[in-house]
């Protein structure tokens, strides 16, 4: 009867072990991680640039802060990325211009139009470049310009439809001012 009881006990802990390392694969390393948001955006996963723009990321991702320190590019940035070894993943891009875009060149030249973005006027398009679908917009807030860009693998080469979670999540910047 002892020797039984010990057995059970040591199968029991064998199996709250396992269980515990299998949530950990899951949840803590990523185990089961897909590059593409499957959750609404969360304000405790925005991130927050120390010039006081701010964007939400999925779970999971992480946030390149890039601080411009002299007058040559590249701008204030935030730059959002997979937790993901793969090569070709989707990400997106936010950016404070230094100055304002020639929003006329863009059209007439570059095939951007006038779209909306959190409701107000931007320049947009939307476009194949690469292996990717590109989608950028942009922005005049509080006196400063701002661009939003999502890259979406495309090997195809062809027209995405961006999702509503991606619109989410594009749409959850912000500014400070």
């Amino acid at each position: 009867m002892r020797i039984r009881s010990l057995v059970g006990d040591i199968v029991i802990a064998a199996l709250v072990l396992v269980a515990a390392l299998f949530l950990y694969a899951v949840f803590d390393i990523g185990l089961f991680y897909s590059p593409w948001p499957w959750q609404s955006p969360r304000e405790q996963d925005r991130a927050v640039h120390p010039s006081g723009f701010s964007i939400i990321k999925p779970w999971g991702w992480v946030e390149r802060i890039h601080v411009r320190r002299d007058p040559v590019p590249p701008d204030d940035s935030i730059n959002l990325l997979p937790n993901s070894k793969t090569r070709i993943t989707p990400s997106y891009h936010v950016r404070r211009l230094t100055s304002s875009p020639d929003t006329e060149r863009m059209k007439k030249d570059g095939g951007y139009s006038l779209v909306k973005f959190q409701g107000k006027d931007a320049i947009g398009r939307e476009a194949v470049s690469g292996q990717y679908w590109v989608v950028e917009r942009f922005f005049e807030r509080n006196g400063s310009w701002y661009s939003v860009t999502l890259l979406l693998p495309d090997e195809e080469g062809s027209e995405i439809k961006v999702s509503a979670i991606w619109w989410s999540y594009l749409e959850s910047f912000r500014t400070s001012q």
